[in-house]
């Protein structure tokens, strides 16, 4: 069954004025004079990754009341109130006003907000909640992968161990990828280490404290793992220089709460892969609903982003097995953006692919999935454009096997065969025969054919599944 979610998005609207909270038809009065405004709060806090805190309240209520000062009876009642319409307007809305245990009247507090709600003030749309990290400054998907590739490059020579080489190229690429502030953390979190690593602690203290400062802008997962990291290194560095003096001095059950608070990367990244898996079901069904242009234009832009950071999140763990995989959804996923008219992705699909397979060289990844070979042979075989793209440039290919032949489409079956299941193993064997049709091999385009119809009756539930998601015999 497709990921699609029967309502993409779920509009949230607070009419600060009236006092009121609506969502999809369902209004709810906010019986405090004072929660809408806390509430505003709230949601302006949620939208730049933060949570809202006391003094925030405070600032904002003598903002508006220079004669009153609420007392802890009156911020009970308006977080109660807040959460008594939410509870109304949305699915277990109480709980989207999150607070630590006996904090309720004295924060910080934060505002849950899912992927697919839009959230308003008054009729102005804020930005998407929870803004997920990125590489560089720019939002353009192959200045991503630019960046991805540099980083690739400083990550083989630090697994070979060719740590002055690897410090000056860190060096260099921090001035001159247009990092963003979370790609420039990531960046100087891994030069701080191995500055560590050769015993340079002045430099590497003066780039972590560079790095508390970098990070207190950004969003607040990125932010609680710069802090966690940036600890740790100040903490080890203080331990290798002067090992029984840091044994004394580092406070290490503080540094463990600081740690305890930052997010688990691997999770994260896991999480942005499938939800922007799932955004191109949800960009298919608005299509066919006929959706406005800027719902689905709103989708695209989501879809990219968690793509790119959940290639991010990755890239923070150093799992570059994960990166590779996510690298080719993503160029996939920019593929078929493009196929739609969506997204002018080509060019940004084929560095993605070149990047996904360049990633298996430089770190001996094992090729232990069909997924590779079959997405890449569905561009080649859908489009000519792309077909000219590929077949021109080789390390796109997966194990350098170009899909324009048949060893390309044998070798997809085999892996689908060996560690896919039966989707797999149709989608492999029917591009076989799309592939033996362009070539005019008759006979052996009916014997994939038959042996493709043979596994499709046998798995009527998949093929069923498979072709609402878009499969089409060939």
């Amino acid at each position: 069954m497709s990921i699609v979610s029967k309502v993409p998005f779920t509009l949230v609207s607070l009419h600060l004025k009236a006092n009121l909270l609506s969502s999809n038809g369902v209004t709810a009065p906010l019986k405090h004079h004072k929660a809408a405004l806390f509430l505003d709060g709230l949601i302006t806090a949620a939208m730049q990754g933060r949570a809202y805190t006391k003094a925030d309240f405070l600032s904002s209520w003598a903002a508006h009341d220079v004669q009153a000062v609420p007392d802890r009876t009156a911020i009970s009642r308006i977080v109660q109130t807040v959460r008594a319409a939410l509870a109304v307007v949305l699915p277990n809305g109480a709980s989207r006003v999150e607070t630590e245990t006996r904090a309720l009247t004295t924060g910080p507090w934060r505002l849950v907000i899912l992927p697919s709600e839009e959230w308003q003030v008054d009729g102005c749309h804020a930005p998407t909640a929870n803004p997920e990290p990125n590489f560089t400054q720019h939002t353009d998907p192959t200045a991503w992968c630019h960046a991805a590739n540099a980083l690739a490059v400083a990550d083989v020579m630090l697994a070979a161990g060719q740590y002055p080489e690897a410090i000056k190229l860190l060096e260099s690429q921090l001035q001159t990828l247009g990092l963003s502030d979370a790609g420039w953390c990531m960046w100087a979190i891994r030069l701080a280490r191995v500055q560590r690593r050769l015993g340079q602690y002045a430099q590497a203290n003066a780039l972590l404290l560079l790095l508390q400062k970098r990070s207190a802008a950004l969003p607040w997962r990125m932010r609680a793992y710069v802090a966690s990291k940036t600890g740790l290194l100040t903490a080890r560095a203080a331990f290798d220089a002067l090992p029984l003096q840091a044994s004394l001095s580092v406070d290490f059950e503080k540094l463990r709460t600081v740690v305890d608070t930052a997010p688990n990367i691997n999770l994260q990244w896991e999480w942005c892969n499938l939800r922007a898996l799932a955004f191109r079901r949800q960009i298919e069904r608005q299509l066919q609903a006929n959706a406005q242009p800027q719902t689905v234009q709103h989708l695209v832009n989501e879809a990219m982003q968690t793509f790119g950071a959940a290639y991010f999140w990755a890239s923070l763990a150093k799992d570059h097995y994960h990166c590779q995989a996510v690298a080719c959804n993503f160029a996939y996923s920019l593929y078929w953006l493009d196929s739609k008219g969506l997204y002018d992705g080509l060019a940004a699909s084929i560095a993605w692919f070149k990047l996904s397979h360049t990633l298996v060289d430089r770190f001996e990844l094992p090729q232990d999935s069909a997924w590779d070979f079959l997405m890449l042979g569905d561009i080649y075989l859908s489009s000519s454009k792309a077909r000219a793209l590929i077949e021109q440039d080789a390390l796109v290919w997966p194990e350098q096997t170009s899909p324009n032949n048949q060893a390309f489409y044998a070798r997809a079956l085999e892996l689908a065969r060996n560690h896919g299941g039966p989707r797999q193993e149709i989608i492999a064997l029917n591009q076989l025969a799309s592939f033996l049709h362009m070539r005019h091999c008759i006979v052996p385009r009916q014997a994939a054919r038959a042996e493709r119809d043979a596994l499709m009756a046998r798995h009527e539930e998949i093929v069923i599944d498979m072709q609402k998601d878009g499969f089409a015999c060939g």
